[in-house]
């Protein structure tokens, strides 16, 4: 989780799982971004996607990881993005999960990059609309990709 304030609230809730929480950005490189801030927790996001929902002067230094440089065991990976336009960058962070097919499927909560469905498409995934579960159309919004096993 790269927002800060939200992190802490993951973390608190996830003290009885067996999870790891991280206050970070997942990217295609590791690195730092800068996070502008919005007016409510969800619209977090870097500078360049911000819209009239960011405080401009808000803004704060992250780090960024690649998903795939994560020590995740398993085959059947299963990923959740909802990140204020930056979906397509943690695909490409994500990369190695990928080639290696070992994830199984992809919900994408919100997308404006029309590249994004044939990324996937390109490494074999099959799309449908997020909410209705109906073979995805090209203008949507929601994306379910799902990988036959």
């Amino acid at each position: 989780e790269a927002n800060p304030d939200t992190y802490i609230r993951l973390a608190e809730n996830a003290k009885s799982l067996p999870v790891e929480c991280h206050n970070m950005a997942i990217s295609k490189e590791a690195g730092t971004l800068e996070f502008v801030a919005g007016a409510v927790s969800h619209v977090f996001t870097t500078t360049q996607h911000a819209s009239k929902y960011n405080i401009p002067h808000e803004t704060q230094s992250v780090p960024s990881q690649r998903l795939d440089s994560f020590d995740i065991r398993g085959n059947s990976i299963v990923m959740k993005i909802d990140v204020e336009g930056q979906e397509l960058d943690v695909l490409l962070g994500a990369e190695g999960f990928l080639a290696a097919r070992r994830v199984k499927a992809i919900y994408i909560d919100g997308f404006a990059d029309p590249k994004l469905p044939g990324h996937l498409r390109d490494r074999g995934f099959r799309l449908l609309d997020g909410k209705t579960l109906l073979p995805f159309a090209e203008n949507g919004f929601n994306l379910l990709a799902m990988r036959d096993v």
